[in-house]
């Protein structure tokens, strides 16, 4: 719609009881749980992404990705940034049949630039079956990329979405914060020490 990109799934299985989730951990790694998610090419650079997963408990993984997932350095490199977090919704559900996810992500949580009415991204759905140590994903990517194939904007799908506007909202999130000193200083008569707190 104006303001929001939805985003469904139906994910089934042959049997519902080795569906996998035990977290709802905010960005958790996904690698070992069942998990659905998409990335995002905003700007259809084919470097640059943005990353929404999520599992059958509800949890929500989001994360910045650069320079095609490509780069060094500790365990994701300095390709995926997990400290990156926006604002967006998840509701999953599941039956005998599987599970059901419906991400609802805001405009305002994505940097994108419309030509006109439409905007033109780059799209990877990926879907994790851990039962089975299965990965899959849209477009088909070669697993020559290992591990971080998912998450390569290069080998996106290029969409185009009509009526999407970017925005910039205002959050005010209040909170309280609060502190205590101690600080000890010598009496008048210079024979002992005295504590202040503040």
């Amino acid at each position: 719609d104006n303001e929001f990109l939805w985003v469904s799934a139906s994910l089934f299985m042959n049997d519902a009881s080795k569906i996998f989730s035990v977290t709802k951990k905010r960005d958790e790694m996904l690698f070992d749980y069942d998990a659905f998610g998409i990335v995002l090419d905003t700007y259809n650079d084919n470097e640059n992404g943005l990353a929404f997963y999520t599992t059958p408990s509800g949890l929500r993984t989001d994360y910045a990705i650069s320079n095609d997932a490509a780069g060094g350095g500790g365990p994701m490199g300095s390709m995926m940034n997990f400290n990156w977090n926006t604002f967006w919704d998840v509701k999953t559900t599941r039956d005998d049949k599987g599970w059901y996810v419906e991400m609802r992500i805001p405009f305002s949580s994505l940097k994108f630039k419309p030509e006109g009415d439409t905007a033109t991204m780059g799209l990877i759905i990926t879907r994790n079956i851990s039962a089975n140590n299965e990965t899959d994903s849209y477009p088909a990517i070669d697993p020559k990329f290992g591990f971080i194939a998912y998450n390569k904007p290069s080998q996106a799908q290029t969409i185009t979405i009509e009526g999407a506007k970017p925005s910039k909202p205002v959050y005010i999130t209040p909170y309280v914060i609060g502190g205590m000193g101690q600080e000890w200083i010598m009496n008048e008569s210079e024979t002992g020490y005295e504590r202040i707190d503040d």
